[in-house]
């Protein structure tokens, strides 16, 4: 939405996309969606992988701070922290049948991250 005007983004094909679960961006020139097929980055004319689909990056939902040049990816089991083209991946010490679900942060503290666990559980991450 700009203004009072709707602006269309199409996402990639299925082969790229899968299904979506979360999007968040810094602007328009760049946004990130967490998908069944990894993480994909809309550039500001067109789209990218950004983390590549494997068991451990089934990404569920993904956290863009408007400062900074981080962007935190969450999957099942851990947190994978983007900047650049490096991509740091944090293991969370999780029960047996515990994964990670949520995460949120504030803009004013783009090193820091909550993230909600499917046992109810919350975490802080505070990146370095």
């Amino acid at each position: 939405l700009e203004g009072n005007k709707w602006i269309e983004r199409k996402l990639p094909t299925s082969v790229l996309a899968g299904r979506v679960f979360a999007m968040a961006g810094r602007s328009h020139q760049e946004v990130y969606a967490a998908t069944s097929k990894g993480l994909i980055r809309w550039d500001g004319s067109s789209w990218s992988v950004a983390l590549a689909p494997s068991t451990e990056t089934l990404i569920s939902d993904v956290w863009v701070p408007a400062t900074g040049k981080r962007v935190y990816a969450l999957g099942p089991k851990a947190l994978h922290v983007i900047e650049g083209t490096k991509v740091k991946t944090v293991k969370a010490h999780l029960t047996t049948h515990e994964s990670l679900v949520s995460a949120s942060g504030h803009d004013k503290r783009p090193d820091e991250l909550y993230i909600l666990t499917s046992q109810a559980r919350a975490l802080r991450y505070l990146a370095k």
